[in-house]
C-alpha cells in the first residue's frame, strides 16, 4: 500500500495550530488519529478570462457565492467538496486589507471573507488564472479585487 504524499508546496505551507478547538483560531482538536492544520495564504490578483480576480494558494482563483450576501454560510457538505472554502490564516497581500475578514463556518472552522462574502476555490480550476466556476448556476462569481460583489 502506498501512502499519499502531498506536493512539496503544500507541505511547506502547512503549520500546526496550537491550542484546543478544532478549526478555531486557537488550535487543533487532538483526536486519536488526526490534528487540524492551518495554512497561511497571501492573496494575489490574477488575470482570468472573466477579468481580474483574487487568487489564493498556487494562484488559484477565488470565488464568492451570491446566496451568502446575508452573511449566512450555505455552501456545506457536497457543496464544500466542489467549492472548498478558504480557511486558515489569510494575509491581504495584493488585496485591499480593509475588505478582508472572517466568518465562522457551521463545522467550527474560520473562513476568509472579502467585502463580506466568504471566499471559495472551485474544484474545476486546475491552473492559475482558470475561472471555470465563473457564473455557474448564476450564483458563483470570481472574487473582484475591488470588492464589487
Amino acid at each position: 500500500m502506498s501512502a499519499f504524499r502531498q506536493p512539496d508546496w503544500q507541505r511547506r505551507e502547512r503549520r500546526p495550530q496550537r491550542g484546543g478547538q478544532r478549526g478555531s483560531q486557537h488550535g487543533p482538536e487532538r483526536g486519536r488519529h488526526h490534528a487540524t492544520w492551518r495554512v497561511r495564504v497571501t492573496l494575489t490578483i490574477a488575470e482570468t478570462p472573466a477579468g481580474s480576480a483574487l487568487a489564493g494558494l498556487g494562484g488559484l482563483t477565488l470565488y464568492i457565492l451570491t446566496d451568502e450576501a446575508d452573511g449566512t454560510i450555505h455552501c456545506v457538505d457536497d457543496c464544500a467538496t466542489n467549492w472548498p472554502p478558504l480557511t486558515g490564516t489569510v494575509d491581504a497581500g495584493d488585496a485591499d486589507a480593509s475588505l478582508l475578514g472572517t466568518i465562522d463556518r457551521p463545522d467550527g472552522s474560520v473562513q476568509a471573507t472579502y467585502d463580506g462574502f466568504p471566499l471559495y476555490y472551485f474544484a474545476g480550476d486546475q491552473a492559475p488564472g482558470d475561472a471555470n466556476g465563473e457564473g455557474l448556476g448564476g450564483i458563483w462569481f470570481i472574487a473582484d479585487p475591488a470588492g464589487n460583489s
